[in-house]
């Protein structure tokens, strides 16, 4: 039985579009055709890209011992061409399909029906947020298709500038390389948002990932996109070793040494004739930038606070008094009647 070319071709102008020109669910996932395990056996591969947001080949979606220890509710397959057997779904597990960057390069698509497309996607997303769900975006094995879908979202959500959504995606993902086709998609959806929304709240999700980002690169909390230019890749900082080694001796008393040297110190120096141990991980300096700055290049549109007292309306709604669990499980006494 022969293998579907386009779960293994790559994006572009080789890459054939399904033939009911349908981008949100996918004609494989309902035939008995090939089947990536009676073909051929995949590693499972998967990242995390944040909290409750995963990304994975086809085959850690079949790893239910992965998809349960994550706590992921929703299955979202970002390349069509592929069936995948839905064996979770009896759990509880929930199966879509959206395949972003296919529709955002078939040029046949009009830029509405692409836009729409992704506001179904985002409402995906912040319902499994809602749920308190995670979320796993799956491929056959090119992870292009699940990157572009995360990038379009943060965009779409955070209102980010491309340059930005990509650099803190490669921070996550560092091999992620699009065409120029897929660029001028991004581009172009970047300007539709900028003229659609006037500005947006700044949001804790948004606060998180670009610190985390301007961590991995040393940007720290100054200009992001200063940081982004310093790494072309996005890739973090590798920690570099100290050139002593750490032992232990007979008595569990740990010394450092150079090469070969117990470490002692015939001259009293204050430490009980040892040298001290310097540690083997060296510390980042501090950034010159303070931490609380918020830098406003990132976004296509300035940014809104928010309200002084949304922290306070948040709070209430959490301190709100639950109703009781049904059952046995209740702990509010029974009415009587």
């Amino acid at each position: 039985m022969q293998r579907p070319t386009q779960a293994w071709s790559r994006y572009g102008h080789n890459s054939r579009p399904p033939a009911h020109r349908s981008y949100d669910e996918d004609e494989a996932d309902h035939s008995t055709g090939w089947s990536p395990s009676a073909g051929a056996w995949l590693p499972p591969e998967a990242c995390k890209v944040k909290d409750a947001l995963f990304l994975g080949n086809v085959t850690a979606v079949q790893d239910s011992n992965f998809v349960v220890m994550n706590k992921i509710g929703f299955c979202i397959k970002c390349q069509t061409g592929f069936p995948v057997p839905q064996t979770l779904r009896r759990m509880g597990v929930t199966y879509r399909v959206m395949n972003l960057l296919g529709a955002y390069t078939d040029r046949d698509l009009g830029a509405e029906s692409q836009d729409a497309l992704l506001e179904k996607f985002f409402t995906m997303m912040e319902d499994a947020a809602e749920q308190g769900l995670g979320v796993l975006l799956y491929t056959f094995q090119d992870f292009a298709w699940p990157c572009f879908c995360v990038v379009a979202f943060w965009m779409r959500k955070h209102m980010w500038t491309v340059d930005h959504a990509l650099a803190v995606m490669r921070s996550r993902w560092p091999g992620l390389e699009f065409d120029d086709n897929v660029r001028q998609a991004l581009v172009g959806l970047a300007q539709r948002l900028a003229s659609r929304f006037e500005g947006i709240v700044l949001q804790d999700d948004e606060f998180v990932l670009t610190n985390t980002f301007g961590n991995a690169t040393g940007a720290g909390g100054g200009d992001v996109a200063e940081g982004a230019q310093g790494t072309a890749t996005g890739r973090a900082v590798s920690i570099r070793g100290h050139s002593g080694r750490v032992k232990w001796e007979a008595g569990q008393n740990m010394v450092n040494f150079f090469s070969g040297r117990d470490g002692r110190d015939e001259s009293h120096n204050g430490t009980g004739g040892r040298k001290k141990v310097i540690p083997i991980l060296r510390q980042r300096p501090q950034s010159s930038h303070a931490s609380t700055t918020i830098p406003e290049t990132r976004f296509l549109r300035t940014p809104r606070a928010p309200p002084e007292n949304a922290r306070e309306s948040v709070m209430d709604q959490l301190n709100k008094p639950k109703p009781p669990v049904h059952g046995a499980w209740s702990t509010a006494p029974a009415s009587g009647g």
